[in-house]
């Protein structure tokens, strides 16, 4: 099922004009459309989509369908930073119906964000970023240790960040986009958020980052994760050692250029209102 910043852009961009950087092949699907007066099916999509070609746009090898304010895709772009690979990115526009039948074409489960190389589609976070250093990262720059047993505790933290922070954060604000008589507050994601500030907090005892001695892909999961889930459960003075954590990880450069590049989509967040000053001036919008 797409993951709930999908869900979220498709209800705050419904009345949102799409941007030139899009899908090729619904850039192509659109044209058709308009052409036939009919609506194209994601089957249709799939069985043209060999055959097309972009309108205008120069396609390199490396192509990362996203949106600026997915956590998700931020992990992913915080990961290719750090990596020093250069990437085409395609702003996803799931509002409008010819490019979410096309991104579905790629892939059916809809979610963001999406790796295609030279036309093979590569999809789920952790191994995009496992793909990207294994077969494009800038020479000495790595996010999983070689080291088998090291990169098997890196794995382990990423799973920890996507299940235990970013997933119940994304509970909070699926209840968000729900009409207001439908809200139930989110109440056991956020008991489950406090939870894992606690253990978190544990873990991080001497240490700079979550995994090892280096910035990691459990770093890259961590950012995102903490970054959008405070907006809803704050820190608690006793969670010093996560709070500290928290600076070091907003002060990275990769992060701190990943949230910069995702400030002017910050008002369509539905839980803003959790958002540092320092971060989003609501008097901004």
């Amino acid at each position: 099922m797409p993951n709930t910043f999908a869900l979220a852009l498709e209800v705050l961009h419904r009345n949102r004009r799409w941007c030139f950087s899009i899908l090729a092949i619904g850039t192509m699907a659109r044209h058709l459309c308009r052409r036939r007066n009919t609506i194209c099916s994601a089957t249709d999509f799939a069985a043209i989509a060999p055959n097309l070609q972009p309108f205008g746009h120069v396609v390199t090898a490396l192509t990362l369908h996203y949106h600026p304010l997915s956590s998700y895709c931020h992990k992913v772009l915080i990961a290719v930073d750090v990596l020093g690979i250069a990437i085409d990115k395609r702003l996803l526009d799931l509002a409008d119906p010819a490019e979410r039948a096309a991104y579905l074409a790629l892939i059916p489960t809809g979610k963001m964000p999406l790796l295609v190389d030279q036309g093979r589609p590569v999809p789920e976070t952790s191994i995009i970023i496992e793909y990207l250093q294994r077969h494009h990262a800038s020479s000495g720059r790595t996010l999983i240790p070689h080291d088998p047993d090291a990169a098997l505790d890196v794995r382990l933290w990423d799973r920890i960040f996507d299940l235990y922070v970013m997933t119940p954060m994304q509970e909070c604000t699926a209840d968000l986009l729900r009409p207001e008589g439908d809200r139930d507050g989110a109440k056991r994601a956020r008991e489950g958020l406090s939870s894992a500030y606690a253990f978190i907090d544990r873990h991080l005892e001497g240490r700079t980052w979550v995994s090892g001695d280096a910035f990691s892909l459990a770093d890259c999961a961590a950012a995102p994760a903490l970054f959008y889930a405070v907006t809803y459960v704050p820190l608690r003075p006793q969670h010093v050692r996560l709070a500290a954590y928290f600076e070091r990880l907003m002060e990275h450069p990769s992060v701190a250029l990943t949230i910069d590049q995702a400030r002017p989509y910050f008002k369509f967040y539905p839980g803003r209102e959790g958002l540092s000053r320092r971060f989003f001036d609501p008097m901004d919008r």
